[in-house]
């Protein structure tokens, strides 16, 4: 792709990252497609785990939601997700040539990871509140998100959710 990331028409041109969400649980693995015209996300997967299949899962979505071209150029990073067996049966399967950047090149997959950046940003909500008042001191109430497995407070402040900005169980203090 020498760095361009421009398409004369939706479904020739993709390009294609995976990061990780923290989240109140874990880590959650968001793997997209972003169609080069448009630069719009066509498609997404997100998945527990950080291997080649929800990449191939996006993949599939993309297959559905876009037109894409016979030789329809698939660009990533260099991940080792990127350059498996299982993804690599994928891209023939669509149709699809694989385009690779080179190792530690952070630039050759600029319009993937500047998704993933202005993504992370916009979706900064901010620390837990300090007390739990949300869920009260055990975290059983009203629009509680503790699991029954925490039994102490400790431990149900690793595993609460994070109200959104839009939620109405967001704590008002």
């Amino acid at each position: 792709m020498a760095r361009d990331f421009t398409a004369e028409a939706p479904g020739r041109k993709l390009v294609s990252d995976i990061t990780y969400i923290h989240a109140w649980a874990g880590f959650l693995y968001l793997a997209t497609v972003i169609d080069c015209h448009t630069k719009a996300v066509t498609s997404w997967a997100m998945t527990d785990h950080m291997k080649a299949s929800p990449i191939s899962d996006a993949l599939d979505m993309a297959a559905r939601n876009t037109n894409l071209t016979e030789g329809c150029i698939f660009h990533s990073d260099h991940g080792s997700q990127y350059t498996s067996r299982e993804l690599w049966g994928k891209l023939r399967s669509l149709g699809l040539r694989a385009s690779v950047g080179r190792t530690g090149v952070c630039w050759v997959n600029a319009m993937a990871e500047s998704f993933f950046g202005a993504l992370k940003n916009e979706s900064t909500v901010g620390p837990p509140p300090s007390d739990m008042s949300c869920t009260g001191p055990t975290g059983a109430g009203k629009g509680s998100t503790k699991p029954a497995s925490a039994t102490t407070n400790d431990e149900a402040t690793h595993h609460q959710k994070l109200p959104n900005r839009h939620s109405k169980d967001r704590c008002s203090t």
